[in-house]
């Protein structure tokens, strides 16, 4: 954050450029942060000055052991892994909307013809009748060619979701690892049940309450995986967006409660209703389907008695699948050191930075003028 950088910001490669773009500078100033907090004798306590929250500090300890003791390749790995299920997903998401989209034209375009047909079986003059076929065969090539649009747009989907799945085979060992599960938006487990939304509380959250009735939307970016959250049977299932819950599911779970799902960008198409799903299956990726303001999931009871958020299971998973996003954020400790500031606005007569790097860290500070360049 600018605030951060302008009171933490450091030049670690001497180039005399305090730049948060840049990694080395941007690892120093971090450094630099840490070490003030008092990272040096208390990582945690450091970390935690610098976002308050435990799950964070959790996180990023994890992240770090995995990091430092896998090295460089294993560290590139993941990173590939990570970059490989995010396009892998978006690939789902862009080839389900296309699906969707020609599906709709194809109907769209079949509902003329059928009323061009009718109007054949309505003549009563054979001219008016042979005028009235000739019209409809020659619309039924555009239906022809709208159901080949929608065929080629299957096959791409069909595409898209064996490299998803490709992509999840291969993020699934390293994700049990401790600390990566988060990383590659793995389930969340607690008991019998498995938080609906992947991804961790840096992205996950959600509101303690509901715009208008007992529901949970958890936010999330789109194209975060769904997940079963429970042991349980789909009642009903629809890969089509209705025009409020947009594409969803109603499951009833092992213990009797039956939940929906609404607003998924893309439901798997193995989950149908009737079948049993496993506690922590992907069922879907979240999207902003139906009536919805941006990509979220939408989670409710049937019928919507309670909040899903006051019940222990889903309580149980803040700070560890999700954050409270309406939670106040407390204030940096009072007993942090205030460190010198790094830029500072200086008359434009003193002129252009400095050609030559300072030498030693205390100097490594860039002045700037008004006008900037």
């Amino acid at each position: 954050m600018p605030s951060t950088w302008l009171r933490w910001g450091l030049d670690g490669d001497g180039d005399g450029v305090a730049d948060p773009w840049n990694p080395v500078d941007a690892i120093y100033a971090a450094a630099r942060y840490l070490a003030a907090a008092g990272g040096q004798t208390d990582i945690s306590r450091g970390i935690f000055a610098y976002n308050h929250a435990d799950w964070y500090v959790r996180q990023v300890l994890d992240l770090a052991g995995v990091y430092g003791q896998g090295g460089v390749t294993a560290t590139a790995d993941l990173q590939q892994l990570q970059a490989a299920l995010d396009a892998a997903r978006r690939q789902v998401i862009k080839a389900n909307d296309r699906v969707l989209a020609a599906e709709a034209h194809e109907d769209q375009l079949r509902s003329v013809s059928q009323r061009l047909h009718q109007n054949v079986e309505a003549a009563q003059l054979l001219s008016d009748r042979l005028a009235a076929q000739k019209s409809a065969v020659l619309f039924d090539v555009n239906v022809g060619e709208a159901r080949d649009t929608t065929q080629a747009a299957r096959e791409k989907l069909d595409q898209a979701q064996a490299g998803l799945q490709s992509a999840q085979q291969n993020a699934q060992a390293p994700s049990f690892a401790q600390g990566v599960g988060t990383l590659m938006a793995a389930p969340s487990y607690q008991s019998n049940y498995v938080f609906p939304v992947g991804g961790g509380p840096q992205i996950v959250s959600v509101g303690h309450t509901h715009h208008d009735y007992p529901a949970a939307d958890i936010a999330a970016p789109a194209g975060s995986p769904v997940y079963a959250i429970s042991n349980a049977v789909v009642v009903h299932a629809w890969h089509s967006p209705d025009p409020r819950c947009g594409i969803g599911m109603t499951i009833r779970t092992q213990d009797g409660l039956v939940w929906t799902y609404c607003h998924l960008a893309y439901l798997e198409p193995s989950v149908t209703d009737g079948i049993s799903l496993a506690a922590g299956s992907l069922v879907g990726l979240v999207g902003s389907t139906g009536h919805s303001t941006g990509p979220h999931l939408h989670l409710q009871l049937q019928p919507a008695s309670t909040y899903p958020q006051d019940q222990a299971w889903f309580a149980s998973f803040a700070g560890n699948a999700f954050r409270w996003q309406d939670a106040p954020t407390p204030v940096e400790p009072a007993d942090l050191p205030v460190a010198a500031r790094v830029f500072s606005v200086v008359p434009r007569s003193r002129g252009a930075a400095p050609k030559t790097p300072p030498k030693t860290p205390s100097q490594q500070v860039m002045g700037f003028t008004q006008g900037g360049g």
